[in-house]
């Protein structure tokens, strides 16, 4: 595991909670004891909005209708080893 935890580099996600018209949560059920949200990468030049906005419609068809809200920001820090993706 990397020492000096403040050199990984890190890559800005996003994820989003979807409710329907009865104030519903939508998720995905994984049938593995956990549900599933939508969201992934910040792509460069993207804000989170439109990023949340474009993985919601790439995860599940949806075209967001209404105000997005952010909830709030988390920052993980992960060995090196763990993100297996190139960005």
């Amino acid at each position: 595991m990397e020492k000096n935890r403040k050199k990984l580099p890190y890559r800005k996600n996003c994820e989003g909670y979807f409710f329907d018209n009865k104030g519903n949560v939508l998720a995905q059920d994984t049938n593995r004891g956990f549900v599933k949200f939508p969201g992934g990468g910040v792509d460069k030049n993207e804000g989170p909005e439109q990023a949340l906005i474009r993985e919601a419609f790439e995860e599940t068809g949806l075209i967001t209708e209404g105000k997005l809200r952010k909830l709030g920001a988390i920052k993980f820090d992960w060995s090196k080893s763990w993100a297996k993706t190139k960005k």
